[in-house]
């Protein structure tokens, strides 16, 4: 049997392009454009200094320090909130310049597994509700959300599940639908692994919410015997345990 990949579009995530100021979303878009790519993942950082740029003299966010990722705004943020939302289109007409479609935006960090009733549990759902309209607003097809890697958001895993059902939930109201992509982060404090990522994507039962795999992620999973905090482990006996199933997958 053969596989056939013609119908698989593949892309690159701005984030792998640099992180370096000189290197602007301009510059990463020729050079994907160079290289072949049709398709992208647009950082939300990237978008939140592209807007900037465009309208210099928009406020600082009022997020608390520890809670920010990004630069994103507070969800309280109104007017930064709205530029961004009203810059959509031109960048999406930018993208469309370099040949190219914005399929994903990724990440909606430290979302998942927040104690009921907690301050963040409620902060990063008003958070969401105003990630979701942009991302429909943006076009794209999916948001990616990774495990929560905060030693705080120790929820068990039915909260966590009842969290991206939710978050699903509201992706599908969207006009267009917004998919939830839920990948694992091998630095979590809770949801390291893939397989564990996709027993919630199982307990949350939505048909808006699927698994990602972050390929660079999963081998280096404390539960396949890697430290991503130290950078060491895996023995041998370790590391083709975790080659062989997916050598021959089921």
């Amino acid at each position: 049997m053969s596989n056939d990949f013609s119908s698989l579009r593949f892309g690159v995530a701005t984030a792998s392009l640099g992180m370096n100021p000189i290197h602007d979303i301009s510059k990463k878009f020729e050079a994907l454009q160079k290289a072949g790519f049709k398709y992208v993942e647009v950082g939300f950082g990237a978008y939140m200094e592209w807007v900037r740029s465009e309208l210099p003299n928009l406020p600082p966010s009022t997020c608390p320090p520890e809670w920010s990722e990004a630069d994103e705004p507070d969800p309280s943020d109104d007017a930064i909130w709205k530029a961004l939302y009203a810059k959509a289109e031109d960048f999406k007409k930018l993208v469309a310049k370099y040949g190219m479609t914005c399929l994903v935006l990724q990440p909606l960090n430290q979302f998942d597994g927040w104690p009921e009733g907690s301050k963040r549990a409620e902060w990063v759902r008003r958070k969401a509700e105003k990630w979701l309209p942009l991302c429909s607003k943006l076009g794209v097809e999916q948001l990616q959300v990774g495990s929560n890697d905060y030693a705080e958001a120790n929820a068990p895993d039915e909260k966590t599940a009842e969290d991206m059902h939710w978050l699903a939930e509201l992706g599908a109201k969207q006009n267009p639908p917004v998919k939830i992509a839920y990948e694992s982060w091998c630095f979590s404090k809770r949801v390291s692994d893939w397989e564990h990522t996709w027993k919630i994507v199982q307990l949350g039962n939505h048909p808006n919410l699927g698994l990602c795999i972050d390929t660079a992620h999963p081998p280096l999973a404390p539960a396949y015997g890697w430290d991503p905090t130290t950078g060491k482990g895996w023995t041998d006996k370790q590391y083709a345990s975790f080659l062989e199933p997916r050598r021959s997958p089921r």
